[in-house]
Formats: structure tokens, sequence, C-alpha cells
């Protein structure tokens, strides 16, 4: 299980200066958009400290998503900053 400190993601992500959050990794890590079907796999492909298992419980047997994950993108907001003089700083 790959960690925050050994994630090449998460490195970029520090040398950018773009703040290490969940939403902020998931967003870069999927090019602004999450997947149709946010699977328990999605989930244990985050670094551990990143993933949030209560978001998924037991349906039926089946170890599902319990509520879905807002598609919200972030990619227009990180290139808007950019554009606007408040770069990320290197």
């Amino acid at each position: 299980m790959q960690t925050l400190f050994d994630d090449p993601l998460a490195a970029f992500m520090r040398k950018e200066k773009i703040p290490l959050t969940r939403k902020n990794y998931i967003a870069l890590t999927y090019l602004g958009e999450l997947p149709d079907d946010w699977t328990r796999a999605n989930e244990a492909d985050l670094p551990a400290e990143l993933q949030d298992w209560s978001l998924f419980g037991l349906v039926d047997g089946q170890f599902v998503l319990k509520k879905p994950m807002a598609r919200k993108s972030i990619r227009g907001r990180i290139l808007r900053n950019r554009r606007h003089g408040r770069r990320l700083h290197r």
C-alpha cells in the first residue's frame, strides 16, 4: 500500500504547492472527472492517508459505496488561479 510519503503524485502536489487533500488528489488522478462508479478498487488505489472507507458499507452482501461522491471538478479552478496571477510557486 502506497503512502503520501512515497507517492509520485503527492510529491508533484507538494512541489507545485497544491493542497494535499483527498479531493485534490482524486481530481488530479482522474484529470478532474470522477469515474462513473467509485469502487473499492478505486478507494484502495488511493494513498492510505486519503482513503475513506466510511463511504462504503455492506448492502445485500456487497461492499458498495453508501452515498454518491460529488462529481465536481477542480481542474478549472487550478487553471483559473494560474491565469489570474495566483501561480503556484515552484
